[in-house]
């Protein structure tokens, strides 16, 4: 156990276990965008919502382990986890949002020049 204390508390890995923590709490969001069309706004909107708030309550689940099996490598690992966290969200909704916003979208997708002609 003195030994996992020492290799968590050491600062790169415990900013670099942070950061993957952070990613790969929001990274589902990208698997369940698909569900979010301008049709549907409103039920992905509250999946989206239930998946962040699932996030946030791991991601304090495990911040609280770390801290209790390290209080060193904490300042490093809780500080990275919401990094990782905000940053990967704010990627997916300026990629939401540019998904949404684009114009002549429809459920099917773009309909070609051809298909428009007709």
């Amino acid at each position: 156990m003195t030994a996992l204390r020492e290799l968590l508390s050491t600062p790169g890995l415990a900013v670099l276990l942070g950061l993957i923590l952070g990613v790969g709490l929001v990274a589902p969001l990208f698997w369940v965008s698909r569900l979010l069309t301008a049709q549907n706004a409103d039920m992905g909107t509250l999946v989206i919502m239930v998946v962040v708030f699932g996030g946030l309550v791991v991601s304090l689940g495990l911040m609280m382990g770390y801290r209790l099996v390290t209080s060193e490598g904490f300042m490093w690992f809780g500080p990275s986890v919401v990094v990782g966290f905000v940053v990967t969200l704010g990627v997916f909704a300026t990629i939401t949002a540019l998904k949404l916003l684009k114009p002549g979208e429809t459920i099917a997708g773009p309909t070609s020049n051809d298909e428009t002609r007709r």
